[in-house]
């Protein structure tokens, strides 16, 4: 296998020839004369163990589809912009149709395609809490809860001071 990034890993073969590792993982296994590879359209991979007359299937294992960003949110401040791309792993992706499914505090809007939550919090301070639900490409869906606490803007009164005169306590 190679990645988007150029790594190389073995996924299947234990680098010594011979017959063995059927059931078991696939790196464990040995293969002897191999003389081609093909993958499905899931993700399967097919090697042709050619001296061992058989071809060996590699199953595509796929880790459960999870929303990955972690609750409590950063906060928010009264007023100003928040922004925020929520991030999941596993499944198939891509991912999409991100929604919010119950909680929202009116504020926020969430992006379907991108899962970036965007808006100014307006009103009231305080703890909220939310749902949100994303969808990968075959279908499969997870959901995650969300806490982000709003805070009002720090004032500082009065804006300025009288002048100080030195060399005088002020």
């Amino acid at each position: 296998e190679v990645t988007a990034s150029g790594v190389i890993s073995t996924v299947a073969g234990n680098g010594t020839e011979g017959l063995s590792g059927d059931g078991g993982p696939a790196t464990s296994a040995q293969l002897d004369g191999l003389t081609g590879v093909a993958v499905d359209a899931v993700g399967n991979l097919y090697i042709a163990d050619n001296y061992n007359n058989r071809v060996r299937k590699v199953a595509r294992t796929v880790l459960p589809l999870a929303i990955t960003t972690v609750s409590p949110l950063p906060s928010g401040v009264l007023t100003a912009a928040y922004s925020l791309t929520l991030t999941a792993s596993g499944g198939s992706a891509p991912y999409s149709n991100w929604t919010i499914t119950s909680g929202n505090p009116g504020w926020l809007v969430l992006n379907p395609l991108t899962g970036t939550i965007n808006g100014t919090p307006g009103g009231n301070t305080g703890t909220f809490n939310f749902v949100v639900q994303v969808t990968d490409s075959t279908g499969a869906a997870a959901s995650a809860a969300f806490q982000i606490t709003v805070t009002s803007a720090v004032t500082i009164a009065p804006a300025s001071l009288p002048p100080g005169t030195a060399g005088l306590a002020y």
